[in-house]
């Protein structure tokens, strides 16, 4: 008989109750991890998979951070050996995939490296302990993802950082952002700045204009895409919106040199919409940001970062 169960992702904070009925038997009460170590700071900000089986109750999940690292995978021991396991394993993997990842890794319980190694995981390095279990560092590189193409809905968090990190992973030289705060949870991600470097020394014609409205949060919590900034400041410039300009431009925004553009109207929400190759729509939109750049001020707080 084929099981029965199904495949969804997770919205941490709504589906939490579904995913701690998961993970918390697993490795809290199976396994004798601590409470305290098994929600993290990774876990608002990473892509969850989630099994539900016909009743409706959660067997299995999964989760994938913006650090390119597969973990928290369990299933109740309930539903072992129907293949949930590997049905989870493989959505991450196609999930990494569609976001351009290069590669990805993850920490296998040692008793565990045989079934990553079926799914194209090799180990690395020495055995280790990661509360009282043997682990191995594992790692799968995956294949270059085809430049993205058509239009762009999100209305979460996770949609909207997917969508950021392919818009400039598509772009050429040239990159074109504003935002209210440079909003942490999608512009202060690993993946995210080191695909802003990676354009930022693409070469000849290089360019990455920011406005803001409000930066000094950002720079108390050190975020990462200032300190880019800092270190490449003529490749890298930050600008700060005026009053007199912030009524005509007042969105988030995200544009890149190849027709790319993503919006969301209201910045306090991730509800927007944008496309991967639309160039008359982008420029129109870029016509916006440079009437709100040319009236802005240079962000001279930048200059005492690290005085």
């Amino acid at each position: 008989m084929k099981p029965n169960f199904s495949l969804r992702e997770a919205d941490y904070q709504q589906d939490f109750a579904l995913l701690r009925a998961v993970r918390e038997p697993v490795f809290v009460i199976e396994q004798n991890c601590p409470l305290a170590e098994e929600w993290d700071a990774s876990d608002p900000l990473s892509r969850h998979v989630i099994a539900i089986d016909d009743q409706g109750q959660p067997i299995g999940t999964g989760r994938l951070t913006p650090e390119q690292r597969i973990g928290r995978m369990a299933v109740l021991a309930s539903a072992r050996g129907i293949g949930v396991g590997a049905a989870v394993l493989k959505r991450l993997i196609e999930i990494a995939e569609d976001l351009g990842y290069p590669q990805i890794r993850l920490s296998a319980q040692v008793h565990a490296i045989g079934f990553y190694q079926r799914y194209g995981f090799q180990a690395e390095g020495p055995e280790y302990d990661d509360a009282g279990i043997a682990h191995r560092l594992m790692r799968r590189a995956l294949a270059a993802p085809a430049a993205p193409t058509g239009p762009i809905l999100f209305q979460r968090s996770h949609e909207a950082r997917a969508a950021a990190l392919a818009i400039v992973r598509s772009a050429r030289h040239q990159l074109w952002l504003a935002s209210p705060d440079l909003e942490p949870v999608l512009y202060d991600q690993e993946d995210f700045v080191a695909a802003v470097k990676q354009l930022a020394l693409s070469g000849r014609g290089a360019a990455i204009r920011i406005l803001v409205g409000d930066i000094r949060n950002a720079i108390l919590q050190g975020h990462r895409l200032i300190d880019l900034a800092q270190r490449l400041p003529s490749l890298i410039e930050i600008r700060r919106v005026l009053p007199e300009a912030s009524g005509h431009f007042a969105s988030a925004l995200l544009l890149n040199d190849v027709g790319g553009w993503m919006q969301r109207p209201d910045p306090l929400s991730f509800d927007g919409e944008g496309h991967y190759q639309d160039a008359p729509r982008q420029r129109q939109c870029l016509q916006d940001f440079q009437y709100a750049w040319d009236r802005a001020e240079a962000e001279t707080r930048l200059r005492v970062l690290k005085v």
